[in-house]
C-alpha cells in the first residue's frame, strides 16, 4: 500500500491541540468519535485534571454550552492571600513559620469589616454568593461536604504514603489538620496558579460525588495546591474558614443592603425567614423587589401553616 493511502493516525498531541482551540469548556469533556472519553484518558493523556473535569461537567449540565472564560477569576492564591490570611488573624510569626511571608499584624475589627466590603464590591470573577461562601467559611454553600478530619488524614496518608500513627502524632504538636497539608506542599505556590473560581466550583459540586470521585478530586486539588493554598482549602473543606462572621449577620446584611442599596433592617428580615444564600441569590437575580416578594411569599405560607383552633388562627 502507498504512502499516500496509508489512514492519518490522530495522537495525542493532536487532540490536545483541537481541545486548544475548542470554542467552549463543554467541549473538552465531550465524547471522542463514538465512545465517551474516560476521566483517566481525559487527565493522563490530555492533562485536564479531574476537579476540572467535575466543574465543567457540573456547569454543563446546569447551564447548557460552557464558555471558556467560565472559569476566569483571580488566582486562588491572591483569595487566600489578600483576603482569607488577614481576616483568618494569624500572627506575623506564624505566617512566617508557615508559609515564609512577611505579613503585617491582623487588622482590627473596624479594618476587617472595611475588607469584607471592598471584597464583596470589588470585581474578581466571583458571584456575591461564592463570596458569601468564602466570608462564611461554607464553600458547600448549605450543603453537606461529608468530609471530617478523619476523611481528610485517610487521604493525607495516601498522599504521603505516611502511617496513621505518624501523622496523629504530628497532628498533636502542629494542632490543626490544615498545618499538615501545609507542610505536605513543596513550594508557596505552583504555576499555572489555580483560579479561585475553579477551586469554589469543585468544591461546591462535590457533595453530589461518590466518595471514592471526593477522594480523587482533592487529591488532585491539592496536587497544585502551594502551602498557603493548601493551609486554607483545608479550612474551607472543615468550614473553619468563616473568620467569625456566621455569627455576624447584621454586618452580613449591612454589607448586602449596600451592595445593592436595599434597607438593612429588610435584608436582616429577609437572612431571618430563609438563609444568607438564598437572600443573596434572589438579591443577585431579581434586585430588591425580588427579594420583598420572596420575603412576602415566605411570609403568607408560614401564617397559613399556624394551626386554627374554632376557625380562628392562634
Amino acid at each position: 500500500m502507498g504512502a499516500d493511502r496509508l489512514p492519518h493516525l490522530v495522537g495525542a498531541q493532536d487532540i490536545r491541540s483541537w481541545f486548544g482551540e475548542a470554542d467552549s469548556l463543554t467541549a473538552l469533556t465531550k465524547t471522542l468519535g463514538r465512545e465517551v472519553a474516560s476521566r483517566a484518558y481525559l487527565q493522563q493523556t490530555l492533562g485536564l485534571p479531574l476537579h476540572l473535569q467535575v466543574v465543567i461537567e457540573g456547569l454543563t449540565k446546569e447551564q447548557g454550552v460552557v464558555p471558556r472564560d467560565a472559569l476566569d477569576s483571580i488566582p486562588f492564591y491572591s483569595l487566600c492571600k489578600g483576603v482569607f490570611l488577614p481576616l483568618s488573624g494569624m500572627q506575623p510569626e506564624k505566617t512566617a513559620y508557615l508559609f515564609g511571608i512577611k505579613t503585617d499584624a491582623p487588622p482590627a475589627a473596624k479594618a476587617k469589616e472595611e475588607l469584607l466590603a471592598e471584597f464583596l464590591g470589588k470585581s474578581i470573577g466571583l458571584s456575591l454568593v461564592q463570596k458569601l461562601g468564602c466570608v462564611l467559611g461554607d464553600p458547600f454553600l448549605g450543603s453537606a461536604s461529608t468530609f471530617r478530619r478523619d476523611s481528610l488524614l485517610r487521604l493525607l496518608m495516601t498522599m504521603q504514603f505516611s502511617a496513621r500513627r505518624q501523622l496523629l502524632d504530628r497532628l498533636t504538636v502542629v494542632g490543626e489538620i490544615a498545618v499538615l497539608f501545609c507542610e505536605q506542599a513543596k513550594e508557596l505556590h505552583q504555576e499555572p496558579k489555580l483560579t479561585a473560581l475553579e477551586v469554589l466550583e469543585a468544591l461546591r459540586f462535590m457533595p453530589k460525588l461518590k466518595r471514592s470521585l471526593k477522594f480523587a478530586l482533592l487529591r488532585t486539588l491539592y496536587q497544585r495546591c502551594g502551602k498557603l493554598e493548601a493551609y486554607f482549602l483545608t479550612r474551607l473543606i472543615l468550614r473553619k474558614a468563616g473568620f467569625g462572621f456566621d455569627y455576624q449577620g447584621s454586618l452580613i446584611a449591612r454589607s448586602l443592603a449596600e451592595h445593592y442599596d436595599a434597607v438593612p433592617e429588610q435584608v436582616a428580615h429577609a437572612m431571618a425567614l430563609t438563609d444568607t444564600f438564598e437572600v443573596a441569590r434572589v438579591l443577585a437575580e431579581e434586585g430588591v423587589a425580588g427579594r420583598e416578594a420572596r420575603v412576602g411569599q415566605r411570609k403568607h405560607r408560614r401564617y397559613q401553616a399556624i394551626p386554627c383552633v374554632g376557625g380562628t388562627q392562634i
